[in-house]
């Protein structure tokens, strides 16, 4: 009977692994507006949206935060436009890194390809003391991808 109780906080460790692989992952969807907090989004090349609709990869999105917003994290998320559609969104990428430039906190994602690519783009900004992370939503675009030489 002693060796069972043993057992149980090993098959803890193990299970507990598991259970928080398999939980969901929520999109951080929502519409904040940058400006309003000091936000910068760059793209390269950019999406000039509503002349042209097209999002070329591979592309480098760079967010520029605010140093006083305290940011942790961005997340980068891609799904459908439309309403009720966030369980469509898959996180595409996800950086802790950025370089000090200045009074902002530079984060930086690469995209490379379209696969699987739907036509909107949330960017998840995760700040200090906020539950929720802010939300930029970015749509409609259309995926395409660049010869590169």
């Amino acid at each position: 009977m002693g060796r069972f109780y043993c057992l149980i906080p090993l098959l803890l460790l193990l299970v507990s692994p598991i259970a928080d692989a398999q939980q969901k992952e929520v999109c951080p969807c929502g519409n904040d507006s940058p400006s309003e907090y000091g936000i910068k989004i760059t793209m390269n090349p950019p999406l000039n949206l509503p002349a042209e609709t097209y999002f070329w990869v591979p592309n480098q999105i760079t967010v520029d935060v605010p140093s006083r917003l305290h940011p942790i994290k961005i997340e980068l998320w891609n799904g459908k436009t439309g309403a009720e559609v966030t369980d469509t969104f898959r996180r595409l990428a996800s950086t802790k890194h950025f370089n000090k430039v200045g009074e902002y906190a530079r984060f930086q994602i690469q995209v490379n390809r379209c696969t699987g690519f739907d036509n909107a783009f949330q960017i998840g900004i995760y700040v200090a003391n906020r539950h929720d992370p802010l939300g930029v939503n970015i749509q409609p675009f259309e995926c395409k991808q660049r010869m590169v030489k």
